[in-house]
């Protein structure tokens, strides 16, 4: 084979919207790669929400670092992933981590989470070892039971569990031996 016939382009693989909290630095290396990639900080949106909306619209999927603990986010994000559809690739570990840990996640787990998302659509958290994927009818559940106990404050009573007790027996102080003593 002649070696004009040889391409030195990269093929083309899936298109990646980079969170604001993901190193800047991973862009180049994903492109290199051959992914397409977009970030946030060029298309000016900012909440997790309008992200996965553009993600969506646009044919890419987000990359990004956030754990979503904050219950706000959640109860936004999570049905708006239910509803309309999305797919986030959460890179485990802090958003400061070296760019080629980053990469290497996203590289090492590509077959699973592109198989993924090839049929549903969720958050798949890449961590160094292994990929969990989270469908997006269970992340609508998470938010869904609190928002059910809210609706009927009874059953969020009935829910509630007793506060714990202390399993510590407190001391008693000492007695001084002055205490019985009377003074002359």
């Amino acid at each position: 084979m002649p070696t004009s016939d040889i391409s030195t382009k990269p093929r083309r693989l899936e298109s990646l919207l980079l969170d604001d909290d993901v190193n800047v630095r991973l862009e180049p290396l994903l492109r290199a790669v051959g992914f397409r990639t977009q970030s946030a900080r060029r298309i000016q949106v900012r909440s997790d929400v309008a992200l996965v909306r553009w993600a969506r619209q646009h044919r890419h999927i987000l990359v990004c670092h956030d754990k979503y603990k904050d219950r706000k986010t959640n109860q936004y994000l999570y049905p708006e992933i239910y509803h309309r559809g999305g797919q986030v690739l959460r890179i485990s570990g802090r958003p400061g981590q070296d760019v080629l840990t980053s990469l290497g996640k996203i590289l090492i787990h590509r077959e699973a989470w592109r198989d993924k998302f090839a049929s549903q659509d969720g958050i798949a958290i890449l961590y160094p070892d292994k990929l969990t994927f989270q469908e997006a009818s269970k992340l609508y559940t998470y938010v869904q039971r609190p928002m059910d106990l809210l609706s009927d404050p009874a059953k969020a009573l009935r829910k509630r569990k007793p506060p714990r007790r202390s399993t510590t027996k407190r001391s008693k102080p000492p007695k001084s031996p002055t205490a019985g003593a009377q003074l002359i």
